[in-house]
């Protein structure tokens, strides 16, 4: 309540999660344990450079390079 830009409900995070439901509804599973760890990295990444205003391509490309690191 002291802090005005974090907003008081958890709507962003319960959506940057729902396409792990999503995946899992349609596929079933993940193949491999490899598989959704790799998934999980890849969607995370994604979701954190959407809430920082950051080009998604640009940040997977960052990512491949190894040089991801995001602002706090």
């Amino acid at each position: 309540m002291n802090y005005i830009n974090v907003p008081f409900h958890n709507n962003s995070s319960e959506q940057a999660i729902r396409m792990v439901k999503v995946k899992q509804k349609i596929s079933g599973c993940f193949r491999s344990q490899h598989g959704a760890k790799r998934h999980s990295v890849l969607l995370s990444v994604i979701e954190t450079a959407k809430k920082q205003h950051i080009n998604t391509l640009k940040a997977i490309e960052i990512l491949l390079n190894g040089s991801l690191a995001f602002s706090g």
